[in-house]
């Protein structure tokens, strides 16, 4: 009986599902909105055009709604919630650092996108280093 609940414990415990594929899948998916949206907001910096301004700001805003649908999923699905922030500005820069080798690259006639711009490479800063700018 006692192994029983032992391994009730261990099945219900918010580290059994953490490694589920779901779990993963939505956390990656909360992950890749907030880096578009940093992306995004790169993209749009040194832009004086207020209907391209507009548009990034409708581009972040439709990512934090994909976060929202995500985070209701995992808690559908009862796995772990983010204990952190969820800040596009947590990869803000590493994507001013892609935006600006893209245009640097642009300039000399390249077609490819630049190895800073690979955004699964990503890591972002800590919380307390991602201040929203």
């Amino acid at each position: 009986m006692r192994n029983i609940a032992i391994a009730a414990c261990l099945l219900l415990s918010p580290t059994a599902f953490a490694a589920s594929p779901t779990c993963d899948a939505f956390n990656k998916a909360i992950e890749a909105s907030l880096k578009d949206a940093a992306q995004s907001w790169a993209e749009s910096i040194g832009d004086n055009s207020a209907p391209r301004a507009q548009l990034a700001q409708a581009k972040v805003a439709n990512e934090y709604t994909e976060v929202q649908i995500n985070l209701k999923l995992l808690i559908e699905n009862k796995c772990p919630v983010p204990t952190k922030p969820l800040r596009w500005a947590t990869y803000a820069v590493e994507a001013l650092q892609c935006s600006n080798d893209r245009l640097s690259a642009r300039l000399k006639g390249a077609t490819d996108d630049p190895p800073s711009c690979k955004i699964e490479n990503w890591k972002g800063q800590s919380d307390q280093e991602a201040k929203a700018p």
